[in-house]
Formats: structure tokens, sequence, C-alpha cells
């Protein structure tokens, strides 16, 4: 299991004074625990390791005075983590503080779009350890510097129970790849097994090989009649299309599609999160439906999928 790794802050903000106990109340019973104050915590990127750093550990900082977190007897205390980031360049809007997340999660936010493009993102449980990582783009339309939206769905290993735990988006200096700024919020972690209870994916089954085109099926209680169906291989999106419902709005339907996808450009298999043309690669199909309101993805289901020969177009 991994552990979470220390980060290193290009600025060292002020030192967090005494712990004081706070206490919440979660509609759930939330196990109290320690986050290092490493640093914080998708689309096509390229995925770079990351060494390690020297910051050190600290609680997060609380959003009001009004979001508690609930100690157990002897751990440390935890506030709950901020949405305003500390150098003003992040902020996290969804997951929400308290929400209850499941694999894949989704990420939105906005900030100052870096020379890179690319944020880091974790899924952290209540001893710290990393459950999930991966990268989340910045709008590709917005210039270097400028304000833009991200988003992204991280995928991550769900704990046997439910737990606290945190998401966290960081953003690293190009140049010698301390931290920049970061943002985290603390949630809930469902236990493996639990996911969506609005869609259901019937084709293809987890694990499955698919082909091209891969057909796709399964049911959803959508607000506005509709799903969007894609297909994932690590950070690239191959294939996505908006999918109607059967049936009347309100009620459960079915979906149906085949889902043709092309190859990616020879030169991504010598990117770090890309496969060799010939290899397998692993995958996902995704459905999500989005908030009519917002725009925000409400609820997503997903499959684990092997792509034959990579995401060659394989017949």
């Amino acid at each position: 299991m991994m552990r979470l790794r220390p980060l290193r802050m290009g600025v060292r903000p002020a030192c967090v004074g005494p712990a004081a106990v706070v206490v919440i109340a979660l509609s759930t019973t939330l196990v109290g625990c320690s986050l290092l104050r490493s640093s914080s915590t998708p689309t096509v990127v390229l995925g770079v390791e990351r060494g390690p750093s020297t910051l050190e550990a600290r609680p997060i900082l609380p959003t009001s005075a009004a979001s508690p977190t609930v100690i157990t007897p002897g751990s440390a205390l935890v506030h709950a983590s901020p949405s305003t980031p500390e150098q003003g360049l992040l902020t996290l809007d969804v997951p929400e503080p308290g929400q209850k997340v499941y694999s894949p999660v989704y990420v939105r936010g906005s900030g100052t779009v870096p020379f890179e493009r690319v944020l880091e993102s974790d899924v952290i449980d209540v001893d710290g350890d990393i459950l999930g990582s991966g990268l989340i783009l910045f709008d590709p339309a917005t210039p270097f510097g400028e304000k833009a939206a991200y988003e992204g769905v991280l995928y991550f290993r769900q704990p046997e129970q439910q737990q606290l735990g945190s998401v966290r988006v960081v953003l690293r200096s190009p140049r010698d790849d301390s931290i920049v700024d970061y943002a985290q919020v603390l949630v809930v972690l469902l236990p493996a097994g639990v996911g969506s209870s609005e869609i259901k994916i019937d084709v293809p089954v987890a694990g499955a090989v698919i082909r091209n085109p891969v057909h796709v099926e399964g049911t959803a209680r959508a607000p506005q009649n509709q799903v969007t169906v894609r297909l994932r291989s690590g950070p690239a999106i191959l294939a996505a299309d908006t999918v109607a419902l059967t049936g009347e709005i309100g009620a459960t339907g079915r979906f149906s599609v085949d889902l043709g996808y092309a190859p990616l450009p020879a030169s991504t298999s010598r990117r770090p999160g890309y496969p060799a043309p010939s290899e397998n690669a692993p995958g996902h199909i995704e459905v999500f439906f989005r908030s009519p309101k917002d725009g925000r993805i409400d609820e997503i289901a997903s499959v684990p999928v092997v792509i034959p020969g990579a995401v060659a177009g394989n017949p």
C-alpha cells in the first residue's frame, strides 16, 4: 500500500497554532485521522513520477468554524480542509466537504492555468495512505496564466469500511517540481462494492476484452433522460457519445450504443501513462449524467475493460 508522500512547498505558510478539538456531526460515523502537511492532493496528459521532498506535516485548515470533525480518543486532530487554497491559485469546488464519494470520484474546480496545464490529484484515506492518483487537465482553450476551469475523474481503491478521507489537487512548478499551490477537501470514502445507485452498466462486464466498436448497454435514471457514454484509456478519452434513455423522464430507462474509437497518435506511446501500440491496455467504460443546473457530473458508473493492441483500431 502506497504511503502519502511528503510534498515540498516553494513558499512556507504560517505555522498552525496548538490544535484544538473540534467536533462535528456528519450523517455517518467518521473516524478521526491525521493527514500529513504534505502537499495536498482526468483528459490527455502525461504522468510523471515525482521524487521525495521535504514538506513538514500539519493539519488541514478548516473552511469555517461551523465545519467540525469527529475525533476518536488518542487520534490527531484533523480539520475540514479549505476550498480556498493557500496561495490563491486553486479552488476545489467538487467534491464538497463531507460528501460521500466512491470510485471514480468527480473532481472540479478552477485556477490559474500553469505552463503544463496539468494538476496532480490524489484520494487519501484515514491513515494517510494514497488510494488513487491521477492527472487533471485545465480547459485547453484557455491561455497560459489566465483563470480557467478544470475537471476530471479519479479512480481509487475503495476501503473495506466507510471512513474519513480527503481529495486533493496539487499544482507543481515545472522548474523544480516544488509545490506552487494545493487545495484539499475532507470527504467520506464509501466502502468497496458501493457505487452509483442511478446507473447500471450491463455490457460489457468488468474485465472484458473489448472490440472496436465496443457495445455498451445498461439502465439509468437521469434528470434529462440522457447519459454520456465514453471509453477511457489512462488519461485519454478515446470515444464519447450522448445517448437518450428509453421511457419517460424521471423513470429508469435503458441505453444502448456502439462506440467506435480511433487509435491515438504513435507519439503517445512514448509518454508516461500511455501503453505501446502493441500492448493490451487497461481502460474504463464510463457512463454519467450532468446536473442541469451547474453542469457538474451528478452520477457516474464505470467498468474496467481491456483494450487489445493498446488503442490501435483493432478489428
